[in-house]
């Protein structure tokens, strides 16, 4: 659990990363997040590298995910 936190969402796709958001936009996943609801709702080939995420109210995963993704965007 240790490598999860230190690794962070790095290991998981931006893709996936903005799958999931468009999940949360659309209320497809519950809020707070947890473990169960990622499986549930098709997110658990990712799941177990989403803990940062997991407790935290729909706004707040909303916001890590976008600062995420923007993070990821090339410079020009």
């Amino acid at each position: 659990m240790a490598s999860m936190r230190t690794e962070g969402l790095s290991r998981v796709s931006t893709g996936e990363l903005q799958r999931l958001l468009r999940a949360v936009h659309r209320e497809l996943v519950a809020s707070p997040l947890t473990r169960a609801s990622l499986i549930a709702t098709g997110f658990g080939n990712i799941e177990e590298h989403l803990g940062l995420l997991q407790g935290l109210e729909r706004s707040a995963v909303q916001r890590l995910l976008v600062a995420v993704l923007a993070e990821r965007r090339p410079r020009r």
